[in-house]
């Protein structure tokens, strides 16, 4: 499974945002701006939960995901549910893809191992720690779709 719609780079510029979030008229293609404004109320409802004392884990990430994709272009899909088959990116199936994530039997595995590195405590400076984080979740690739703008997010 290639990756989905939802992860190619969408523009707007802020007055067509603006506009759409007032239910005004935009100049824009309205997906594009749809979509960035999903991405910002994602990021918001992250922060928002976090500053609320809720820890970074699993369940928000779940949370995340499924917002993104009910406010975007997700309808009948996966929402903020992990993946169950193997996707890969690349090519047309696993033997010739440039790169293919963890096996759907491990996810859960390794994304928790990943929570429990994200909450240690260690000597790692924080941007390192930052980007390993991140470059593990891309990885691991939990989602079939929206990975890109999650990780990103996160």
């Amino acid at each position: 499974m290639m990756v989905g719609d939802i992860d190619k780079i969408s523009q707007a510029i802020l007055d067509d945002l603006l506009r759409f979030e007032s239910g005004s008229a935009i100049g824009t293609p309205i997906d594009d701006v749809a979509k960035v404004s999903s991405y910002v109320a994602v990021l918001n409802q992250g922060l928002e939960r976090i500053e609320g004392g809720f820890p970074l884990s699993l369940r928000l990430i779940r949370e995340i995901h499924k917002t993104l994709l009910k406010n975007a272009c997700g309808k009948n899909k996966t929402l903020g549910e992990f993946r169950i088959s193997q996707n890969w990116i690349g090519g047309t199936r696993p033997s010739n893809a440039r790169f293919v994530p963890t096996p759907p039997d491990k996810v859960i595995e390794v994304m928790g191992d990943l929570e429990k590195f994200m909450h240690e405590e260690d000597k790692i400076p924080l941007l390192v720690k930052a980007a390993l984080i991140h470059q593990q979740f891309e990885t691991i690739h939990l989602f079939l779709m929206a990975m890109v703008v999650l990780g990103v997010s996160l």
